[in-house]
């Protein structure tokens, strides 16, 4: 027999909502902190060039917008004409930021391949160890990628947080 005292077994769906909305809201604090660390990382990013590449400065871009789109307070838009717009660059911004570390990646390992041939390989980070070079792994972009494309299902859900059902 259950008494007065005892919790219930399961969460109202009051409280279920305001737990979810809770989760949302540390979700999007990551995501501001990662846009604030996008716009000081962007300039940065250029110093591990000696010649920065073309692609150098439109990855400083892409950090540098997509870094704007994160700290857009999303919860304050009430109106579904400037939060669908909103939203609708957020999610595009993701996917460019995605391809563009992805293409990075990629850039820099074409660069390292064309190290000994076409002598690419002095504007890169200078990687010898005990006579041979190293390919980078790309950690910073590996640990961004994360916080950064969940704002898309984070922003969504907390505009709707019934939609998580």
């Amino acid at each position: 027999m259950a008494t007065a005292t005892e919790k219930p077994l399961f969460l109202s769906k009051a409280q279920l909502l305001e737990q979810r909305r809770t989760e949302l809201a540390y979700g999007r604090a990551l995501g501001t902190g990662t846009g604030l660390f996008l716009l000081m990382w962007a300039p940065l990013s250029l110093l591990r060039w000696s010649r920065p590449p073309a692609f150098a400065y439109f990855e400083v871009l892409v950090y540098i917008a997509f870094g704007l789109l994160l700290i857009i307070p999303y919860q304050r838009l009430r109106d579904r004409h400037f939060w669908r717009p909103a939203f609708a660059l957020l999610t595009f911004g993701a996917i460019l930021f995605l391809f563009t570390l992805v293409f990075d990646v990629l850039f820099v390992a074409n660069l390292f391949a064309d190290d000994g041939v076409k002598g690419a390989g002095d504007s890169l980070y200078n990687y010898a160890e005990e006579g041979g070079a190293k390919l980078p792994f790309p950690t910073l972009g590996c640990a961004l990628v994360f916080p950064a494309l969940m704002q898309v299902p984070v922003v969504l859900f907390s505009r709707h947080p019934d939609w998580m059902d």
